[in-house]
């Protein structure tokens, strides 16, 4: 239980029928052919240059006595974890059927009201302003909107209600798979009327046995009963996601980055181990553009699936309070199939730069379109020749999909209507291939699109606003020195063309014949093409 705060009493919680959680959180290490078993003086297993942490069960005990103490000083007083903001105290219910919260607001003036979601408007209920001194006061829900005394220093008490969506659709921000719960913040916290951004905000869960938690933004502190959150400086209307219930957790740290894995449900081993290591393998290839992965805290939740003619019907990336991937597998694939696969590549390359505008998705889409193929060649996943390959076919998918008549930026905005995907994603990475050769051309070699994003990680991430694609073309254009992306925008963005490749494949010694792609045995082609394979 919580101490030091206002929360509604254990005893008089109402439960559905839902089943009570028998399995615990588990941990999972690499499977055999990639694990190293030297256990490290601070406890942690390493494994090459990804390590996956393992607390001692001793250290987990003296970490939970030392929570249990500092927390019931510092929410005696209604202290947040850091001063000067906003926490919110969750308390997950044994069924995993309703959320106690008390939201309080650490040395900061009590908003004037506070707005629900449409969504948690349906849900809310038992809403109390308490104060530090007197009684308590019901409150009042009125059109999402609810009013709070005047100088009033305390915590809002509220309950929400999950209710059981069994299959219900992962984009309705509430999800029920084997044993968890996955839900939008939108659908939990309400928001202070007058703040459009996460500030100073923190999320703190008390569990009960056997329920894992996680959450976007920075993990602060875990123990058994207890785990707690700071979401990052960034919009509230982005959305971001709280998995909580029977998970597989693990953290992998990789290229100065923090990976804190969860596979969403009840999971055997075997699988839980195949998808772990997939996920490892697949980070690993991202830190070979620029030898650090783009950011330093990345939430992963993976949801077991059963058979799709897809190996990953879903991926996508979400930076609401944090970044994240959510991906939803097909958990009968083999480690084989899992590690062929391109999606993880694909939604771990848009971390690369910042949040992009809707409008401007060619961008964002056609980035990660060319560095899921590069990349995995550079990690020796795939032959470079197979890169090329996928490259050109992508190329080809692309151009059949292209109308002639059309500009990219307007069947961007129709892309979900048109489902013209491929048009839209291989023009863009087209363009980034256009973009690297230039760049290598130009420069002898010493800047290429590796350059321009290790550059861009330092001034631009992690992504606080969203971005229009010229905006970061110019960007791009002055961190490289030459003016090589808005003039590619101008060009092929605002006019109805396909990206013209003619010039960058004779560069690169590719020939395009009705059978297969060709390479070029002469010096230059062939460095230019091994350069941006190995990187360089």
């Amino acid at each position: 239980m919580r101490r030091g705060c206002h929360c509604p009493q254990i005893s008089r919680r109402l439960f559905r029928n839902r089943p009570r959680l028998r399995s615990t959180t588990r941990l999972v290490s690499l499977s055999s052919d990639r694990q190293e078993d030297n256990l490290r003086p601070n406890g942690f297993r390493e494994n090459s240059n990804l390590k996956l942490r393992h607390w001692p069960a001793g250290t987990v005990a003296l970490i939970g006595l030392l929570m249990v103490l500092l927390t019931g000083v510092s929410r005696a007083t209604g202290a947040a974890a850091i001063n000067g903001g906003t926490d919110y105290r969750i308390v997950i219910g044994d069924r995993l059927d309703r959320l106690f919260v008390d939201l309080c607001f650490a040395d900061v003036e009590v908003p004037a009201t506070l707005i629900a979601s449409q969504e948690l408007a349906n849900s809310i209920d038992d809403i109390v302003m308490r104060f530090a001194e007197g009684p308590a006061r019901k409150l009042r829900l009125r059109d999402r909107s609810i009013g709070l005394p005047p100088n009033a220093r305390g915590c809002v008490a509220y309950t929400v209600e999950i209710p059981a969506v069994p299959g219900a659709s992962r984009r309705s921000g509430l999800y029920e798979h084997n044993g968890a719960i996955a839900v939008s913040l939108e659908r939990i916290l309400l928001l202070p009327g007058e703040v459009a951004r996460w500030h100073k905000t923190i999320l703190s869960f008390s569990k009960p046995p056997g329920v894992g938690v996680s959450a976007p933004g920075r993990r602060l502190s875990a123990s058994v009963e207890e785990e707690s959150f700071e979401l990052l400086n960034r919009p509230s209307a982005w959305n971001g996601t709280i998995a909580f219930g029977q998970l597989t957790q693990n953290l992998i740290d990789a290229g100065g980055a923090l990976i804190r894995l969860s596979i969403v449900g009840g999971t055997k081993p075997e699988t839980a181990t195949a998808l772990q290591g997939w996920v490892s393998t697949s980070v690993a290839a991202v830190v070979t553009l620029y030898g650090r992965f783009p950011v330093t805290d990345l939430q992963a939740l993976v949801f077991p699936l059963g058979p799709s003619s897809d190996l990953v019907p879903w991926g996508e990336v979400t930076r609401g309070g944090g970044d994240a991937v959510h991906l939803y597998v097909d958990r009968t694939r083999t480690r084989a199939e899992l590690t062929d696969d391109w999606v993880l590549s694909h939604e771990l390359s848009h971390l690369l730069h910042p949040y992009m505008k809707a409008s401007d998705a060619w961008l964002s889409e056609g980035i990660a379109s060319y560095f899921q193929n590069v990349l995995r060649a550079r990690a020796g996943l795939i032959a470079p020749v197979v890169a090329w390959q996928k490259l050109d076919a992508g190329f080809r998918r692309g151009i059949a999909q292209f109308s002639g008549t059309r500009t990219l930026a307007r069947d961007t905005r129709a892309m979900m209507h048109q489902r013209h995907y491929m048009r839209v994603y291989w023009s863009g990475a087209a363009i980034a291939l256009i973009a690297d050769v230039d760049l290598r051309r130009r420069s002898g070699g010493s800047v290429s699109l590796d350059t321009v994003f290790e550059q861009l990680s330092r001034c631009c991430l992690p992504s606080r606003r969203r971005w229009g694609a010229r905006e970061l073309m110019a960007k791009m254009d002055e961190i490289a020195g030459y003016r090589t992306f808005v003039p590619l925008y101008e060009r092929y963005a605002m006019r109805p063309l396909f990206p013209d490749l003619e010039e960058s494949y004779r560069h690169l010694g590719l020939e395009v014949n009705a059978r297969a792609l060709k390479f070029s045995d002469d010096v230059a082609p062939r460095s230019l093409r091994a350069d941006i394979m190995r990187g360089r």
